[in-house]
Parts: structure tokens; sequence; C-alpha cells
């Protein structure tokens, strides 16, 4: 009897370590937006396609649309990245953290831009069972108008 109280009392205490060693979701590949599952703002969403490299510690997202290219790399351990880019005539500073809560990654990202315009940005970055649909919600907020969630739905190729 003692013996079967210990094996159970074992068992209970292993099941949250190997929970904890469950490997996370692996969203590398190259994949392109499904424009009618996703919605960006008013309008359609444009064509884009988005190749995204993952190690254990880090990702790295290239993002390819309307001609141009955009590349950031993340650590997943939480700590911070800087990315510094220019758009039009506006430079920006992007510090960001990436974290994972349960199968999903969450990006946190605090963007100043130069002119003092401060925004917030939320992406939480999810797979379907299959691993074959990425799922990339977007939140946005900043000083000048109300938050906005867009989903954007990619299709690995």
């Amino acid at each position: 009897m003692k013996r079967k109280v210990l094996s159970l009392f074992v068992f209970v205490l292993a099941v949250p370590v190997f929970s904890v060693a469950q490997a996370r979701p692996d969203f590398t590949g190259r994949w392109v937006i499904d424009q009618q599952q996703s919605t960006v703002g008013k309008k359609p969403p444009q064509l884009m396609t988005i190749v995204i490299k993952q190690t254990a510690k880090r990702i790295v997202i290239e993002q390819y649309r309307g001609g141009e290219s955009r590349t950031i790399a993340y650590a997943l351990d939480g700590s911070e990245s800087t990315t510094k880019k220019s758009e039009l005539t506006v430079d920006t500073l992007e510090k960001s953290r990436a974290r994972w809560e349960g199968n999903t990654l969450v990006i946190e990202t605090g963007i100043n831009h130069e002119n003092g315009n401060m925004r917030d940005k939320k992406q939480v970055l999810s797979l379907s069972s299959n691993g074959k649909v990425l799922t990339w919600m977007v939140t946005l907020s900043d000083s000048e108008g109300p938050q906005r969630t867009d989903m954007a739905v990619f299709n690995k190729q």
C-alpha cells in the first residue's frame, strides 16, 4: 500500500515537470497572408509574405510587402531587443520583449518616434494544431487615437 501511495506521489510531482518541458511551437518557415481570413483596419490587407527563422533563443522575422522588406529579431528569453527604423521622414526607436505564454509567443513593444509621439504594440503569435496556419494578432495604442487590433492569418508554404 505504501509503495502505491509513493508511486502516485512521485507521478503527481513529475507531471508538472513534463508539462513545463514540452517543446514550444516552431514558427520557422515561409508564410503567405490569407487575405480573406485577415482583418487589418478598414481595408483588405496587402499581399504579404513573411519568412521566420527560429532557434531556442531567438526569432527573426522578415516581412515582404509592397516591394519593401523589413527584418526584426527578438530574443526569446524576455530580454530587451532594440530596433531603429526610418519611415518617410520620421525615425523611430522600438524596444521589445518577447516571452512565451503557454504555446503563444507574446511580443510587447514600446515605439518612440523622434517627433515625440509614443505608441505601444502587442503582438500575439500562435500556430494551428497542424502547424500550417499562423495567427498574428497586433494591438496598437497611442496618444493620438483609439486602440486598434488587427488579425493577420498566414498559411505555410
